[in-house]
């Protein structure tokens, strides 16, 4: 089987064919596939993208010790929602830094 190339196909829509010259091809139509489920989760990760902007925007744009605010955006980025919500609820009622 000199020359003979394999086609290994991925449910995903993915397909990769090996003849010493690899190529790689999506399918479009998996586009046309997307449930209200998928569209409900690219919603709900688009909203939680934006509000993990907003905390680390906040964060970074407060009067706080720059320990602080470091402790606080690694907590953020760590453990994201907890991170975020320990901040809402603790980190945004610190007192400032005073001049």
């Amino acid at each position: 089987m000199v020359g003979a190339s394999r086609r290994l196909s991925i449910a995903v829509g993915v397909s990769f064919n090996y003849n010493y010259q690899y190529s790689l091809s999506i399918h479009l139509s998996m586009i046309a596939l997307l449930t209200v489920t998928d569209v409900l989760f690219l919603l709900l990760g688009l909203v939680f993208l934006a509000f993990l902007v907003y905390t680390l925007h906040h964060i970074t744009k407060r009067d706080l010790p720059a320990d602080s605010k470091f402790l606080w955006i690694m907590a953020v980025l760590v453990i994201s929602p907890v991170g975020m919500v320990l901040y809402y609820l603790i980190g945004a009622n610190q007192p400032r830094v005073s001049n």
